[in-house]
């Protein structure tokens, strides 16, 4: 478990920071001790009264809300009651068992969390000094909660709040749940997504995916949703674990509420995108796949390419690290597609022999030849004559009508 003490000099900012989330539906209050209600039937001005007839008391003292956030490990499983159980203890032991507290539990990150809402205005008006709190009382408090509720204990290096970078997933050298969970953890809540195939190429990056299962199939139906590990060749391997079992429930409602929330905050970020590959784009040395991607990858953004089995690339998508940002190429525009891009490069080179030929008709035009050759992935001399056959068959169909009135002419004419 991880504790972290802050202070206020509003203790109604601190109230509307976790009573916006409740109202958001990423928070609940659990309960309000030294009040006259329960938790539930508290309204907000209710709860801010009760507080506030404590901060009235001592006004010379500016700092007068304190709020206290518990965190714990991804895998603890924890009900309502424990958590009140555990603030409670946690309030006594740091010596504000006196003192009026709300708690809310919260919905907003990787791993299982509470805040507590309290002041350190006692009822007589004096104050409770905050200084050395955190290093003193509360991390005392904290080793003996680790103990007495059988808590993941904080020097283990698990249950942190902050972010942090996910290794790539090994299969079979890691708990597969553990190690999944810790790269969800730091991918869902911080990265902009906007649909499963954006959010798959970030965690393509480290190993696992996201499936819906396949259409028809009853997890498919259900709306369900798995996560499973890739190999070294981006593969599925080891079995898919359920949304449900996993810290948060990162299933498609979850997802599909942060898609939403990504398409509208990706518009200003997409301008930075655009202007990133622009600039690699005009360098000379630019020539190939390979080399776009090691340019962009020194501005932090790894490019996923999407190949089918015959290693066609069909699709791009560009993860901004910096900006926790994922775009589909052929939504930043025509020009950052994978086919725009492609024809840049190697399809450009292959089909220069073709295009160098005659064309009399329309019908053999530049967008058309790689498309006819991706449709058919013929590869070597099949392919560089196919083209050129469909040029003579057209030529062939082309009526010459100036001979053909000649013919006329040189015939015999009836009735005359």
């Amino acid at each position: 478990m991880v504790a972290r003490i802050n202070s206020s000099k509003s203790i109604q900012k601190v109230l509307n920071y976790n009573e916006q989330k409740v109202a958001k539906g990423r928070a609940v209050c659990l309960a309000a001790e030294g009040f006259l209600k329960d938790a539930d039937r508290l309204s907000f001005y209710e709860k801010w009264q009760g507080f506030k007839r404590l901060t009235d008391l001592n006004e010379r003292t500016a700092t007068n809300a304190v709020h206290i956030s518990l965190n714990f490990d991804p895998f603890e499983v924890l009900s309502n009651e424990k958590m009140v159980a555990i603030a409670a203890a946690y309030v006594q032991g740091i010596g504000f068992g006196d003192q009026p507290y709300l708690v809310y539990r919260h919905e907003d990150a990787g791993h299982p969390h509470l805040h507590i809402v309290t002041t350190n205005i006692r009822l007589d008006g004096s104050r409770i000094s905050l200084h050395g709190l955190g290093r003193g009382a509360s991390e005392q408090t904290r080793k003996a909660l680790e103990q007495n509720f059988g808590l993941v204990p904080a020097d283990r290096g698990r249950g942190q709040a902050q972010e942090q970078q996910p290794q790539k997933l090994v299969y079979g050298s890691v708990d597969l749940r553990r190690a999944i969970a810790n790269v969800l953890e730091a991918v869902l809540p911080h990265y902009r997504y906007s649909s499963l195939p954006e959010l798959n190429a970030i965690l393509g990056l480290y190993g696992i995916q996201a499936s819906r299962g396949a259409e028809g199939s009853r997890t498919y139906m259900r709306g369900g949703l798995t996560y499973q590990a890739l190999d070294d060749r981006n593969r599925p391997v080891g079995p898919p674990l359920k949304a449900s079992i996993l810290p948060r429930n990162p299933g498609l409602r979850f997802l599909e509420a942060k898609f939403r929330e990504a398409a509208v905050q990706k518009t200003t970020l997409s301008i930075r995108m655009r202007t990133q590959v622009d600039w690699v784009l005009s360098g000379s040395s630019i020539r190939d796949w390979d080399g776009f991607r090691q340019a962009l990858n020194k501005s932090g953004i790894d490019v996923v390419l999407w190949q089918n089995q015959a290693g066609y690339i069909y699709g791009v998508t560009y993860v901004d690290h910096k900006n926790k940002a994922v775009f589909n190429g052929s939504d930043l525009g025509k020009a950052y597609s994978a086919k725009a891009l492609s024809d840049r490069w190697s399809p450009q080179e292959i089909l220069q022999p073709v295009r160098s030929e005659p064309r009399p008709s329309k019908s053999v035009d530049r967008d058309v030849l790689p498309e006819q050759r991706t449709g058919e992935e013929s590869t070597g001399a099949k392919e560089l004559l196919e083209p050129l056959l469909r040029v003579e068959q057209t030529e062939s169909q082309q009526p010459a009508p100036g001979k053909k009135r000649r013919k006329k002419r040189k015939g015999t004419r009836p009735n005359q």
